[in-house]
């Protein structure tokens, strides 16, 4: 009886350690807390101070 309760423990203590390293790897690989705690939505990709020039200004031209 001894046995099958520290087979248990062992298999819950291997899930447990399992979830912690994918948690810390994902934490290690992300760029910051805001990508490490995000809820499925994707980081939006940051526009240069170029692009959002040449946006602004291809919108102006499209309107005239």
């Amino acid at each position: 009886m001894t046995d099958i309760i520290l087979v248990a423990v062992i298999m819950v203590q291997t899930l447990l350690h399992y979830c912690e390293r994918r948690d810390m790897y994902d934490r290690l690989m992300s760029k910051s807390y805001t990508e490490y705690k995000q809820d499925g939505n994707p980081p939006k990709p940051i526009s240069s101070a170029h692009d959002r020039v040449l946006s602004k200004w291809r919108n102006k031209v499209g309107d005239e």
